[in-house]
C-alpha cells in the first residue's frame, strides 16, 4: 500500500476528464495574473487584517483571510511546476511577489505614520512560528488544490483560506517594519514562507494525484527541477521550525517545573505566587513572578522577606538546571478565613482609603 501511495498516488483519486483539465487549466492561467481586481483585494484584506491584529480581534482576521486572493497564485505555481509551464510559473510567482510586496508595504506605512502601534496578542501569535504551522500549511495546500479540482467540493475553499492564514503574517511583517522591530518580521516572514512553500508543494501532490502531467520532455525536466527546488525550500524552513518548537517545548517544560517547584515547597499560608512567567536568556533564566506574603512575620520585614525569595530562586536553579534570575513583585497581604475555607480574601496592607467628606 505504502508504494502505491509513492509511486502511483492517483490511483487512490479519481482522475479528472479531459473537459475537467481544460477548465483547470484555464482557472490557473487567469490565477497567475496579477489584475487590478486581484491587487485591489491583496490591499482591502492587508487593511482589514492590519487592524484586526490592532484590536486583537480574531473575527476580523478571519473576515480578510476570506478576501485575501493569495492562494490563487500560489496554487497556479503548484500547477505550472506540475505541467512543466516554466512561463506560468513564472508569471504566478510574480503575481504571489506582487501580493506580498503590496501587503507588506501597506502595513508597514501604516504603522509608521498611525501612533497605534501596540503588540497584541495575535500579532504575537504570528511570531512563534513551529512545526505545526508547516503541517496546517501543507494539509491546506492538499485541501485547496483538491477543492479546485473537484467542484463538488469547492464550498470548503473560503474554510481552507481561514486555514492557511497568508495575509495576517504579511501585515506582522510590515507592522514590525514600520515599527523597527527586525524580530517580529523576520519570525512572521519566517511562517508566511513557510505557508507559501508548503502550499505549493502540497498542490504538486495533488494536481499529480488527480492526473495532470508534464505535456513534453523539457516540461517533465521543469518539473523534476522546480518539484525538487520546491521540496528544498521545505526542508530550509523546516531547520528553524524545528528549533522553535524544540525552545517552546523547553519553555514549557521549565514553567511547568517552576509552577511544581513553587506548589510543592511555596507553603499556601505563608505566601501565595502568581503570574508566573520563565524566560530563557542567554545565560540563564529569568523567573518573574508576584508574591504576596500572609504570614506577621514577613509582612513588615523586608530582609525576611528577600530571604525567602532567595530561598525560592535556589530551589528554582535546581528545577530548570540552570542559573535563574528572579523578579519578584512582594506584595505584603493578609490572608482572611471565613467559614468556608477554600474561600480566601487578600486584603493588600497598607490599605489606604482616603477619607470623603460629603
Amino acid at each position: 500500500m505504502i508504494q502505491q501511495i509513492l509511486h502511483r498516488p492517483g490511483s487512490l483519486l479519481p482522475k479528472l476528464t479531459e473537459d475537467e483539465q481544460a477548465t483547470i487549466n484555464g482557472e490557473m492561467q487567469k490565477n497567475a495574473v496579477a489584475n487590478i481586481d486581484f491587487n485591489l483585494l491583496i490591499l482591502l484584506s492587508a487593511g482589514i487584517a492590519y487592524f484586526g491584529l490592532q484590536q486583537d480581534s480574531s473575527a476580523v482576521i478571519i473576515g480578510a483571510m476570506l478576501v485575501a486572493p493569495l492562494m490563487s497564485p500560489m496554487m497556479a505555481m503548484g500547477y505550472g511546476i506540475v505541467r512543466g509551464n516554466l512561463t506560468l510559473f513564472k508569471q504566478a510567482a510574480v503575481s504571489t511577489l506582487i501580493g506580498i510586496l503590496l501587503a507588506v508595504g501597506l502595513t508597514a506605512l501604516v504603522t509608521y505614520l498611525l501612533p497605534i502601534r501596540s503588540v497584541t496578542d495575535e500579532i504575537l501569535a504570528r511570531t512563534n512560528p513551529n512545526l505545526l504551522d508547516l503541517f496546517i500549511a501543507l494539509i491546506s495546500g492538499l485541501a485547496g488544490a483538491y477543492a479546485l479540482c473537484r467542484k463538488e467540493v469547492s464550498a470548503s475553499l473560503p474554510g481552507v483560506a481561514i486555514a492557511a492564514s497568508l495575509v495576517p503574517p504579511l501585515c506582522v511583517v510590515g507592522f514590525g517594519i514600520g515599527r523597527g522591530n527586525e524580530r517580529i518580521a523576520l519570525d512572521a516572514l519566517l511562517l508566511f514562507t513557510t505557508n507559501l512553500a508548503s502550499i505549493v508543494v502540497a498542490s504538486i501532490f495533488m494536481f499529480w494525484a488527480v492526473g495532470f502531467r508534464p505535456t513534453s520532455a523539457r516540461s517533465r525536466r521543469l518539473f523534476q527541477a522546480t518539484t525538487y527546488f520546491s521540496l528544498f525550500a521545505v526542508l530550509l524552513v523546516t531547520i528553524p521550525l524545528t528549533l522553535y518548537t524544540l525552545q517552546e517545548t523547553g519553555q514549557s517544560r521549565r514553567l511547568a517545573a517552576v509552577k511544581g517547584i513553587l506548589e510543592e515547597e511555596v507553603d499556601p499560608s505563608v505566601a501565595q505566587i502568581e503570574d508566573i512567567v520563565v524566560e530563557a536568556i542567554e545565560d540563564g533564566f529569568v523567573v518573574g513572578m508576584t508574591v504576596y506574603f500572609y504570614q506577621p512575620e514577613l509582612v513588615g520585614d523586608e530582609a525576611a522577606q528577600q530571604a525567602a525569595v532567595e530561598d525560592i530562586r535556589q530551589q528554582l536553579e535546581s528545577a530548570v538546571e540552570g542559573p535563574v534570575t528572579v523578579r519578584a513583585q512582594v506584595i505584603p497581604a493578609t490572608l482572611s478565613i471565613f467559614e468556608n475555607p477554600s474561600l480566601r480574601i487578600r486584603e493588600v496592607q497598607p490599605l489606604m482609603i482616603p477619607n470623603s467628606e460629603p
